[in-house]
């Protein structure tokens, strides 16, 4: 029970053929949220995190794994990107394909898609707000394999969201810092993934110079949104949470479940 659904949905979903949009999928999803009397919060993506269906069996079987995000038509447009086997993969993964989200074909055709994704749906009633995703694994602004969009390359993706979603409260991922910085300034509210993150001794190259003692919570939340001047932003919008694992995960680890709470009511929290 909640006041909420939250759904992220890739671009292939939507876009299977070139301006040829499903529109369907989400008409149903906020119908059914307001079954439930609930608002929707969306974001969609260009890539996931792994193609976890890469095994022995399924290949034999005859299961065509498929590695990408984006529809087909963009995939196989000549537009540029990269293969690549996330670390921590077993010997039988699969190479999951990332775009270049800065370039210009890829903030042409996506940008149309979130342009069109406005059109139909800002200030809808039951749409309580939409992730600034698009950008990186999970749409988390990280890249993994591609070339990392020029600063002017990401602002243009965040001021496309900006002019297609005017109504609707927009929430920028903390995953860069000038992007995070650009948005906040006009207005958008913010998002943290992987809250609750308290781990120590592990190592993430991705991070902080690659650290070895590396969590979300000591290591990037509070720095991020300093350097972005993001701290008072959620005077004018929402303030949004992913947990990282569970409350009893957290439990289990040893970690300071106070803490986690206050912390994010200190960051006011909204969702």
């Amino acid at each position: 029970p909640s006041s909420l659904a939250y759904f992220r949905l890739y671009w292939d979903q939507i876009e299977p053929e070139e301006e040829q949009y499903r529109w369907d999928l989400l008409d149903d999803l906020l119908a059914r949220a307001a079954a439930h009397g609930q608002d929707l919060a969306l974001r969609v993506s260009a890539m996931n995190g792994a193609v976890n269906a890469g095994n022995a069996a399924l290949r034999q079987a005859g299961v065509k794994v498929r590695n990408y995000r984006v529809p087909d038509w963009y995939r196989h447009s000549g537009a540029p990107g990269r293969e690549f086997i996330p670390r921590g993969q077993g010997p039988d993964a699969s190479p999951i394909w990332e775009p270049e989200y800065g370039h210009d074909l890829f903030l042409e055709k996506h940008g149309r898609f979130i342009s069109a994704l406005g059109r139909r749906y800002d200030g809808h009633s039951h749409l309580d707000h939409v992730d600034i995703g698009s950008v990186g694994r999970w749409g988390e602004w990280h890249c993994a394999a591609v070339p990392r969009p020029t600063v002017s390359q990401r602002l243009r993706m965040v001021d496309i969201y900006r002019s297609a979603f005017r109504k609707t409260p927009l929430l920028m991922l903390i995953g860069d810092e000038e992007a995070l910085t650009h948005a906040v300034a006009h207005g958008t509210g913010w998002r943290a993934d992987c809250w609750g993150d308290s781990r120590q001794g592990c190592f993430n190259p991705d991070w902080q110079g690659g650290t070895e003692d590396f969590n979300h919570h000591d290591d990037i939340y509070l720095q991020r949104l300093v350097g972005a001047r993001a701290t008072k932003a959620w005077k004018r919008a929402p303030v949004a949470f992913e947990s990282c694992w569970t409350m009893g995960h957290w439990y289990e680890q040893g970690w300071n479940v106070d803490h986690i709470f206050a912390f994010g009511l200190a960051l006011h929290g909204s969702i």
